[in-house]
């Protein structure tokens, strides 16, 4: 961050402070269904009756806010998460750019992964 002139601090800053504001959390929630990153923005929301009439942008929202501390709650618990994607993706790309047969690389896919899954198992059994 060292050698820039004030300008461009001050740009840099008022470029982030546009990312984190209110309006931009509810821009973003409307446009992805994300959930909105400001607790202004949720009562903004709900002020405006944004819930009421897309009852389903509210739905997830609450059930994070307000479920409990339980294994399916944890999120993905699946061990190496990124190389099983690779070898999905792997997968796919054989399907569409080799013609590979689509059960045959979803069936060797499926393989790899599990063997993926089950070194992980492996590590974390008591």
């Amino acid at each position: 961050m060292d050698g820039f002139d004030e300008a461009a601090y001050d740009g840099v800053w008022r470029f982030f402070q546009h990312l984190s504001s209110d309006e931009q959390a509810i821009v973003w929630h409307k446009g992805t269904g994300y959930f909105p990153a400001t607790d202004a923005a949720v009562d903004a929301l709900e002020a405006e009756g944004w819930f009421e009439e897309n009852p389903n942008f509210l739905t997830a929202f609450e059930q994070i806010l307000s479920g409990t501390n339980t294994p399916a709650a944890a999120g993905v618990l699946l061990g190496d998460f990124v190389t099983i994607r690779d070898i999905e993706d792997t997968a796919f790309e054989e399907v569409i750019v080799n013609n590979v047969d689509p059960k045959a690389a979803l069936d060797a896919a499926t393989a790899q992964a599990n063997q993926i899954l089950e070194d992980y198992a492996s590590l974390i059994e008591e």
